[in-house]
């Protein structure tokens, strides 16, 4: 499967001796693993980029410590989700982590997700596709894990089959990028309607995630 980030082992850290079916529930750790799945999605973006070697340069070593603070926040963020699960136990001293952590990711995707009124970029569309499609496919994965333990049935029914979806989904992105970068198309005339419809639907969706959800639910 093309995500990047494996989730799997999160499952082996769920204690439902410590971890309640109230802290499932809780506002508390919904930030917590919302923190650590909004820095898990960034990671298509931060491969995409550092296969580009242009793009940085001449600013190489800002970009070695834009990569060694994201995985500084995304392993740290990881550790706070899996110690939850594990422990039951919410650390309050870890709240300004998680809300500037969730603030720094939300900023970078505002730069990603730019609709300013400009023609927009074939790469950034592609990203903001990966980007939608690994934030809930590790959402439903770890609400999944958890629902499995707790032997909810039914939402873990619904889970698995929105993550079905979302796997079609990703495999439909990957494929549409690789046919543009094989076919070397530079100009939006050259794509046909179905191809130009896709990408649109793919990149209206993320904005509208990011405006109407993300950043409200998010924002102070």
């Amino acid at each position: 499967m093309g995500f990047p980030i494996d989730v799997s082992d999160i499952k082996d850290y769920i204690n439902v001796e410590n971890f309640t079916l109230d802290l499932l529930k809780s506002k508390e750790y919904h930030l917590r693993k919302m923190c650590f799945c909004l820095l898990a999605s960034l990671e298509d973006i931060v491969l995409e980029f550092d296969r580009n070697e242009k793009l940085f340069s001449e600013e190489r070593m800002l970009w070695v410590e834009f990569l060694q603070l994201h995985y500084q926040k995304l392993n740290y963020s990881r550790n706070i989700l899996k110690s939850v699960l594990k422990d039951g136990i919410i650390e309050q001293n870890d709240l300004d982590f998680i809300n500037d952590s969730i603030q720094w990711a939300i900023e970078l995707l505002k730069i990603i997700l730019d609709d300013d009124g400009k023609r927009v970029n074939y790469i950034n569309i592609i990203i903001s596709g990966w980007f939608y499609c690994s934030l809930h496919y590790y959402i439903k994965s770890i609400d999944a894990y958890c629902e499995k333990r707790f032997n909810l049935v039914q939402p873990y029914i619904e889970n698995r089959r929105a993550l079905k979806i979302i796997e079609e989904e990703r495999l439909t992105i990957d494929q549409l990028h690789k046919e543009i970068t094989e076919q070397k198309l530079t100009n939006e005339a050259q794509l046909n309607e179905d191809t130009h419809n896709k990408l649109l639907n793919i990149w209206f969706r993320a904005l509208d995630f990011l405006e109407t959800e993300l950043i409200p639910e998010f924002t102070p």
